[in-house]
């Protein structure tokens, strides 16, 4: 009984960390994804569509990294920030929501509680985007 219970929270943290890491990279996710069903229903296929998908996804972190990166001027980075952010904090704010609905806490405090899971989430989303190339983000 034990080893279940445990079993189960630490599923559940580490489904925590996966919709985490989906709603800081949302832009990229969502790109990928309706490239991918773009791609299949054009008669690419499953596997053409997961290609596709992936490479668009890719492509989008890319070219917003090296953006953000490589620009100088404040007005661009603050362009590809709030581009990147936006999704996520979003994503954020429904992920931290709906995960608070499973218990009976009050509209109030749900909201709050969204709105700084939206904060946290965006501002995840700018800073693994402003990391150089070659270093590792900071969990």
């Amino acid at each position: 009984m034990a080893l279940s219970i445990g079993l189960s929270i630490a599923a559940l943290g580490m489904l925590c960390i996966l919709l985490y890491n989906l709603a800081v990279y949302a832009l990229p996710v969502l790109v990928g994804i309706a490239a991918g069903l773009l791609a299949s229903e054009i008669g690419l296929g499953v596997i053409g569509g997961i290609v596709v998908g992936l490479a668009a996804a890719g492509l989008t972190y890319g070219i917003g990294h090296v953006a953000f990166t490589s620009s100088r001027s404040l007005v661009i980075r603050l362009g590809v920030a709030l581009i990147f952010a936006t999704p996520a904090a979003i994503w954020g704010h429904q992920l931290v929501f709906q995960i608070l609905e499973l218990g009976e806490i009050a509209t109030v405090w749900r909201h709050v509680f969204a709105t700084a899971g939206a904060l946290v989430v965006a501002g995840t989303a700018v800073a693994r985007l402003a990391v150089p190339p070659g270093e590792e983000p900071v969990a």
